[in-house]
């Protein structure tokens, strides 16, 4: 009897899986509970259409307090969806469906999402008779970048009434730009010469580097009038040289390196003299290139950019075709030769949508006409270049230096011209690089937060990354030596490439030292910045 009694003590007394880590391991239908809330207000948002990648039915409209929810759902993880008019369905900076925990006792999911900022506007000309049919596109320079890149948003046309709205826009600093959408379609003044309107940057001037950002922020609307007055069309003229008799010559012209199929050219391909159409007044690029005649002792392509401010008709324009220049490049401190083959080097012409990613690995015996080098930059158009390295072998390195001649190529750009052959691109690797990580403090992780990482080398460049929907950065492949290391807000708009704004950022952030080979963790919280 004694001993039964124990054995029934011990069977009680061993721990028994719970109906609830039953239902963990998969024994339930389960239920998913949760808010959708504004990230900047933390109003609950009705009405919002929410989707879930498990159970049946797969979507549900939030309430008047912004709840929802899902039955029958197995246990595991559910990732959601939510997308509400006038708020940014995910925020550039976070993965688009967050994943939440599915079980009894799993804590309600909290989505929150960031209003859209809005920019509006009219255009109307000097007289104020409303602008209809002119196109707004919006320009912006992400972190890290000089030039402005085109975003994804779509082309907005003014109305009848000559007004434009952009909305669910994710906050930031925008360059905008309006033009007509058919440059044929201006009037013309009593004299032979046509007019029109020009394209222009706000708040009304000609060049991107007059404009002036506009900041938008989350759940705002920020106002973008312009008074335009029609202009005189302009002609560019002038004449392409420097190519042998029986060359094949092209010659095209746009903006922003986008040359426009939609403007004409007349070229003699003989004479190689040219006359644009009429067009409107701005900054142009006229884009010259030759092949050589198989009879020519001339074997490199030719080519040419020039570049055009054009307020009234220029004529007497020269464009003088150049051979390319084969750019040699050597890299210093790789312990394997095989690891040349794992970096990269990319040039882009200064000013380009585009990079010209002209690096070519060139094995010794396949350039014999060429001297010796571990890299070339094949036929590069003479011009003004940045330049970026970046390596992906298994033994890491970081870029010590790289220099032209007597230029620092980590600060400064890559002038090609006739004599830069004789200066070869040297660029000195080394082990150990450094790595930084850790976590961004986030009051409100649907917000997000950009860190901004500043060598205090004088002449180098900051460095950007997007903090994950946690809070988590990484940086890899550092140079040892000083940094400043500050984390911003994602929703504060600042505007990455406004050196006064960056300065404030660094000022504001903390210091750090790294070590070869070093890998270091941090805290961050976000810094306050007002532009």
């Amino acid at each position: 009897m004694i001993r039964v009694a124990l054995i029934l003590l011990l069977f009680f007394a061993v721990p028994r899986p719970s109906f609830a880590q039953d239902a963990a391991l998969g024994n339930c239908p389960c239920t998913l509970k949760g808010l959708v809330l504004n990230a900047v207000t933390g109003a609950p948002i009705r009405n919002a259409l929410v989707e879930s990648n498990s159970g049946s039915p797969s979507s549900a409209l939030t309430d008047s307090d912004g709840a929802f929810h899902f039955d029958n759902l197995p246990a595991g993880s559910a990732s959601l969806s939510v997308i509400k008019p006038g708020f940014l369905p995910s925020t550039p900076f976070l993965t688009p469906s967050p994943s939440f925990r599915v079980a009894p006792d799993a804590p309600p999911a909290v989505v929150k999402l960031v209003p859209g900022g809005v920019v509006r506007g009219h255009i109307a000309d000097d007289q104020g008779v409303p602008l209809e049919n002119f196109s707004v596109q919006l320009f912006r320079r992400t972190p890290g970048s000089s030039e402005p890149t085109r975003q994804s948003f779509f082309t907005i046309v003014t109305n009848d009434l000559g007004n434009f709205r952009i909305p669910d826009l994710p906050a930031g600093s925008y360059y905008l730009v309006v033009a007509p959408q058919e440059v044929h379609a201006y009037r013309r003044a009593t004299d032979e010469v046509p007019t029109g309107y020009p394209r222009v940057f706000y708040p009304g001037v000609p060049d991107f580097s007059s404009a002036n950002p506009i900041k938008v922020s989350a759940g705002r609307e920020s106002i973008a009038n312009f008074a335009l007055a029609a202009k005189p069309f302009v002609r560019l003229s002038g004449k392409v040289s420097g190519y042998p008799p029986g060359s094949s010559v092209d010659l095209a012209f746009g903006r922003d390196l986008q040359t426009d199929s939609a403007q004409s050219i007349n070229l003699d391909r003989r004479t190689g003299a040219f006359q644009t159409d009429w067009i409107p007044p701005g900054d142009y690029l006229l884009v010259a290139g030759a092949e050589p005649d198989s009879s020519s002792s001339q074997s490199a392509a030719l080519m040419a950019y020039l570049p055009v401010t054009a307020a009234s008709s220029v004529s007497g324009l020269n464009v003088v075709l150049l051979p390319g220049v084969n750019v040699p490049v050597n890299i210093e401190g790789l312990t394997r030769n095989e690891d040349l083959a794992q970096f990269v080097v990319q040039v882009s012409l200064k000013g380009a949508t585009n990079s010209i990613q002209a690096a070519e690995v060139l094995p010794k015996e396949s350039a014999p006409n060429l001297p010796a080098a571990d890299m070339y930059f094949l036929s590069i158009p003479q011009g003004t270049y940045h330049i970026d390295v970046s390596s992906t072998a298994d033994d890491p390195y970081y870029v010590e230096s790289a220099r032209s001649g007597s230029t620092d190529l980590l600060a400064s750009d890559l002038v090609v011209d006739s004599s830069t052959a004789a200066h070869p691109v040297e660029i000195v690797v080394r082990h150990g690089p450094a790595t930084l990580s850790g976590s961004v403090n986030l009051k409100d992780a649907a917000r997000g937060a950009i860190v901004c990482l500043f060598p205090e080398k004088s002449g180098a460049k900051p460095l950007f990354q997007t903090a994950a929907a946690n809070g988590s950065f990484r940086f890899d492949a550092l140079p040892p030596g000083g940094y400043r290391i500050a984390a911003v807000d994602s929703l504060s708009g600042v505007d990455f490439a406004n050196t006064a704004s960056l300065k404030k950022i660094s000022s504001a952030g903390s210091t750090i030292s790294l070590s070869p080979s070093q890998s270091s963790n941090l805290t961050l919280d976000l810094v306050a910045v007002e532009e």
